[in-house]
């Protein structure tokens, strides 16, 4: 294993979930696993925390969890991307102290309705120094748009986001090699981008059914067998057993 690993883990083996040259995922609380992460370390920090309006986890007080990851969020990044609902009144990002740069558009070409809202698209905000320019990649854009042919799949998480914007955000925002942490990890669907656009990258998630649907994601980016055909025995053709 590269060394690369070896400052984000210390003090942290025990949660350590699974580890590759291209990254790390740890199951545990990020609250506790930023405080050890070292100062503007981390070139981009891309996340989708609890919103304050989501009725999914009713006991967490998503303000002041953002409240409190934000502190460390900006201590040891470059830049951060923070992602909301286009419902979600956006004076919850109030405590991020680097500099504003942006929002962009995450849009779907199939909306969907809460009540009488018809909800188009969600909002990420981005915050921080740009990544340097690199040879045909000089604009940064500000609006991708998921297309019906890309399905959403929840892997058995509630709010698992789509790959097709994530993967948007990691090639504009981010340069290869550098390093994104996720963590609010979720499904893992920001470290699949990440791998799979040669990034560097740390998922943090604290719950440990969550942290396992987002490990097998990233294996299957490396096997081929699809998450759900690998949980039913299914190895890849080549390379037998995961």
């Amino acid at each position: 294993m590269q060394d690369w690993h070896e400052p984000f883990i210390k003090g942290h083996e025990d949660k350590v979930v699974y580890r590759e040259d291209a990254g790390l995922l740890l199951c545990g609380d990020c609250l506790e696993i930023l405080k050890e992460i070292p100062d503007k370390s981390v070139d981009l920090v891309l996340t989708d925390p609890v919103w304050p309006n989501c009725s999914v986890w009713p006991e967490i007080d998503a303000v002041e969890l953002f409240k409190q990851a934000s502190q460390q969020i900006c201590r040891i990044c470059k830049r951060a991307i923070i992602i909301l609902g286009c419902m979600t009144d956006p004076s919850v990002l109030s405590p991020m102290t680097l500099r504003f740069a942006r929002v962009c558009w995450l849009r779907y070409a199939r909306p969907n309705y809460a009540g009488r809202m018809l909800l188009g698209a969600e909002v990420a905000y981005v915050y921080g120094e740009m990544p340097p320019v690199r040879p045909g990649h000089a604009v940064l854009g500000g609006e991708c748009i998921k297309t019906d042919a890309e399905k959403i799949v929840q892997y058995g998480h509630p709010c698992a986001r789509s790959l097709q914007h994530l993967n948007w955000l990691v090639h504009h925002y981010s340069n290869p090699n550098e390093l994104i942490v996720d963590c609010f990890c979720g499904s893992g669907t920001t470290c699949v981008a990440a791998k799979k656009l040669g990034r560097r990258y740390i998922g943090i998630e604290i719950s440990p059914s969550y942290a396992q649907i987002a490990k097998d994601r990233l294996i299957a980016c490396d096997t081929g067998v699809p998450v759900f055909e690998a949980r039913q025995g299914q190895y890849s053709l080549f390379g037998g057993q995961p």
